[in-house]
């Protein structure tokens, strides 16, 4: 998803999973993600105040209403409807860009959870994960599931 063909760019994929891992206050994702964005070009200080105040941030309107679409999927799911993605649309977003902004949404939030939700046994075992590595060391603290 984020380094296949997509009418999105590289950049603007790695946006879209930093500030997926931003709303979701995963700051290692965010931060992995921001300076990897940063790598293909998206200005650091966008990152700097993109979180908190989005109209404000230093990014053309299509970004903005991606990021915004990307915001209140992350937050509230089950509110998103067809007008959303009008502003989308309107902000010069193609069905095509937000097609694939979608599916990186969904699973940042996933990645996020699974990072966050093992957070706490990784930075108890750093012995165990130094000599077994994350999936080893996760599965051996949760008795081989």
């Amino acid at each position: 998803m984020l380094r296949g063909p997509s009418p999105l760019s590289e950049a603007e994929r790695e946006l879209i999973a930093a500030n997926v891992s931003g709303v979701n206050d995963c700051q290692y994702c965010h931060g992995v993600h921001g300076a990897t964005a940063a790598n293909f070009g998206v200005d650091p200080a966008l990152f700097e105040n993109f979180l908190d105040d989005l109209d404000g941030a230093t990014v053309d309107a299509r970004r903005r209403a991606l990021l915004a679409y990307v915001r209140k999927l992350t937050q509230t799911p089950s509110r998103i409807t067809g007008t959303y993605a009008q502003a989308v649309f309107g902000a010069g977003c193609t069905p095509e860009e937000l097609r694939d902004t979608v599916p990186i949404c969904a699973l940042f939030n996933c990645y996020n959870s699974l990072f966050e939700g093992y957070a706490d046994l990784f930075t108890r075992n750093g012995a165990r994960l130094a000599k077994e590595g994350c999936g080893n060391a996760a599965k051996n603290e949760l008795g081989g599931r």
